[in-house]
Parts: structure tokens; C-alpha cells; sequence
């Protein structure tokens, strides 16, 4: 069930004008503003969830940190941030995937936002590995070590998520 279906107050946020008045036409309830922005305006520990799909690629290393700061000081005890990104372990996504969106600016390696997080004192509860391609098309011989290696890194999960 739907957060909203639940009876839970629920907000979008997404600074695409065709965005906002596609959900909008849904009935959704999205406002057009930056995340950032918009975080800032929450009063400290009033949220339950905040998610960030697809949004931290997009950001400047100083927005980054600004976004998971704001994040944590406005969910309340025991609340819950969701990060889902482009995977950059995937050698594939990070050589070439990624940059086929112009407005990225970087990809961002799990290790490096779980320690983001821990900074701003979020505890990693959930790593997701998400959006493996095909099956088909992996190397073949995948029992062998080296080609089940050279699989990860070429054919793992084009994206990641942090909860």
C-alpha cells in the first residue's frame, strides 16, 4: 500500500516543471523546488522517510553533503533516508552509461556515501544491489573466477541503493 492509500502525509519534490505537472495531473502532491531547498524549510525530526532517487549524480560534492546534513537533522529518531544512484563499480555505467545524461556531474561509489552518511550520523541499514542487466549478456564460463570477476565489473548492478 502507498504511503498516501495509508493515510501518511506525503510530498513530492522535483525541480523539472514537466515533472511536477505530470504528478500533479496524477493527483499527486509535488511541489516544484530543489531537494536542498526544500529540506531546508523542514523543522528538525519531522519526517519519517526521505528518499533521493536519482537526484545525488546530479549534485555538487558541497550539495551532496548539504543534502544528507539536512536529510538527517530533519528525519525524526529511528527515520529513514533512501539513496538509490547510478552503480559506478559497474564499469560499464561509470565509463559510458553515466554520461549519457548531460546533467550529471559525478558518479558517487557506495563507499564513499555510506561514509557520508556515517559522518552525519545515519547508520547503513540496507545496501541494494539494483538493475542487474541481462543475463544474456554476461561472459560465458562464469564458473571460472577471473571471468565471473570480469562479469561483476563489466555486468553487475547498474545502480545502488543506501538505506
Amino acid at each position: 500500500m502507498a504511503a498516501g492509500a495509508a493515510g501518511h502525509s506525503v510530498v513530492g519534490v522535483d525541480s523539472n516543471p514537466a515533472a511536477v505537472g505530470y504528478c500533479q495531473e496524477l493527483g499527486l502532491n509535488v511541489v516544484q523546488e530543489n531537494a536542498l531547498q526544500h529540506l531546508r524549510t523542514l523543522s528538525s525530526q519531522s519526517v519519517a522517510v526521505i528518499t533521493a532517487f536519482h537526484v545525488i549524480e546530479h549534485c555538487q560534492a558541497v550539495d551532496l553533503l548539504a543534502l544528507v546534513r539536512e536529510s538527517a537533522r530533519a528525519l525524526k529518531p529511528g527515520g529513514m533516508l533512501i539513496i538509490e544512484t547510478p552503480d559506478p563499480a559497474n564499469l560499464v555505467m561509470a565509463s559510458h552509461l553515466f554520461w549519457r545524461d548531460p546533467s550529471h556531474r559525478r558518479p558517487v561509489p557506495m563507499l564513499l556515501l555510506e561514509l557520508v552518511f556515517e559522518y552525519f550520523g545515519l547508520t547503513v541499514i540496507e545496501r541494494l544491489r539494483l538493475n542487474r542487466p541481462s543475463p544474456a549478456d554476461r561472459l560465458p564460463f562464469d564458473e571460472l573466477e577471473f571471468v565471473r570477476r570480469l562479469n561483476e565489473q563489466l555486468y553487475g548492478p547498474q545502480d545502488y541503493g543506501l538505506i
